[in-house]
């Protein structure tokens, strides 16, 4: 489905497990590989840059909050280096792309964005269009370059950032026109550079608003989600954000029970059809217990008895909050899940292929951290079908190396079916397994 907006690439440099790494995403991105092998670095990159977005101190230009201070965040500890991302993306058909390099100041203890470049992509090769730059004698970013900007304005002039994104408004315009003289107005005005000017200055800051707001709309769903309840208390409020624990699931579904109108109950029945397609429960149900509490109860698949979810498998309530935010999410949108498979049987796991396809379809971009052969076969059997285009997979495999942290990229070929051997054997446990078994009487003298 075609997308307003998306995440084209991403690009870390000394940050985390990386020195340098690029990775090409796709609306559905699958990261594998071995426990501690970088993975969640990737993850960890995005969602740094959404809860920077998020911070209620504009000043703030990198949140790194859980991931402790800079010498935790930057690559091998060593404070000297700078931490660089560059987010490449694709809006309305055109792909742009913006590069953050950051510092650390020792002695005010505080990470500075010492640079900060926007470009677009003439002929598949990235032209900036405006660069700035912080100086430490005045405390601001500074304009370097930008774009269609007339030469006798040239001279460097603050550029007002909240967080690590700018602000270019009429504001910037009218100190430009008050930096050229009289007579350079004149020809300014004549020749129309400053109209030439304002038309790609006012697309530059849509992208970057558009930017911020997609960034900022980002789910994130964390290996470990919130345990379940036998009471859930009614705060009245729908949180846009489930949190990574996906706390909030619960207070969504609640919303959804209070829904008037021809939309009320539309997201709990389509979590109760993927969750009877899994064969997890036959139905489930939010009661009202009073004004301040209520209950999620579920029904078995097979013997119909209802229980509250707290008595029944782990399972339910570990994909509860993954199927509220993809049924919820809005479109134009990232969702980002670590290991989705948690607790669930294997039919589970491919129906959760089935799932992520299904938001793959309302135009919702995903970047999925599992081990879950049977979630990513779901997916290769969706490319076979030709419900999802090949190159709208891609599958990253990290793995840790001598030399560092190394990325292969799998891809699909028409028929769902890989084109390059999985590294050190992933997912061929199952295979070897097998082949032990068969040999197991033989070596024990048993075989006939």
């Amino acid at each position: 489905m075609p997308r307003s907006i998306a995440l084209t690439a991403v690009t870390l440099r000394n940050f985390r497990a990386f020195e340098s790494a690029t990775l090409r995403l796709s609306p559905i991105t699958i990261l594998v590989g071995p426990n501690n092998a970088g993975k969640s670095s990737i993850i960890s990159a995005l969602r740094v840059l959404s809860n920077t977005l998020s911070s209620v101190d504009p000043d703030t230009s990198l949140l790194l909050e859980e991931l402790g201070t800079y010498k935790d965040a930057v690559y091998r500890h060593e404070t000297k280096r700078s931490i660089g991302f560059n987010l490449e993306f694709e809006l309305d058909g055109k792909i742009s792309s913006i590069d953050l390099n950051y510092g650390y100041r020792v002695q005010r203890r505080e990470v500075v964005l010492q640079q900060f470049v926007a470009s677009e992509f003439r002929d598949g090769q990235p032209e900036p269009v405006l660069r700035t730059a912080f100086t430490v004698s005045t405390g601001h970013q500074l304009i370097r370059e930008l774009k269609g900007l007339p030469e006798a304005a040239k001279a460097k002039m603050p550029l007002p950032f909240v967080h690590f994104m700018p602000r270019l408004g009429t504001l910037i315009l009218d100190r430009l026109y008050r930096k050229l003289g009289p007579q350079t107005r004149e020809e300014a005005a004549a020749t129309n550079q400053l109209g030439l000017f304002s038309k790609p200055y006012s697309e530059l800051n849509r992208a970057f608003v558009r930017l911020n707001r997609f960034l900022v709309s980002l789910q994130y769903l964390g290996p470990f989600r919130e345990s379940p309840a036998r009471l859930y208390p009614f705060t009245g409020e729908r949180p846009s954000v489930l949190g990574e624990t996906g706390s909030g699931a619960t207070d969504v579904l609640m919303s959804d029970f209070f829904r008037r109108g021809n939309k009320k109950g539309i997201l709990t029945n389509k979590v109760k059809n993927w969750l009877r397609g899994a064969q997890i429960a036959g139905d489930l149900a939010v009661e009202a217990l009073g004004d301040r509490h209520y209950q999620v109860q579920l029904k078995h698949p097979i013997t119909g008895e209802s229980s509250n979810i707290a008595d029944v498998g782990f399972g339910a309530s570990q994909v509860l909050p993954i199927l509220v935010a993809g049924y919820d999410i809005s479109e134009d949108s990232l969702l980002m899940v670590e290991q989705p498979e948690i607790h669930l049987h294997p039919r589970a796991q491919a129906e959760l292929g089935e799932f992520f396809a299904d938001v793959y379809k309302r135009g919702i971009q995903t970047i999925l951290e599992t081990h879950s052969e049977h979630l990513i076969m779901r997916l290769q059997t969706k490319v076979a079908l030709g419900e999802i285009p090949k190159e709208d997979i891609t599958v990253h495999y990290v793995e840790p190396t001598p030399d560092g942290k190394r990325i292969v990229t799998l891809s699909m070929d028409d028929r769902g079916i890989f084109q390059q051997k999985w590294p050190n054997g992933f997912f061929e446990e199952r295979l070897t397994e097998a082949v032990n078994l068969a040999r197991a009487p033989l070596m024990r003298g048993g075989g006939n």
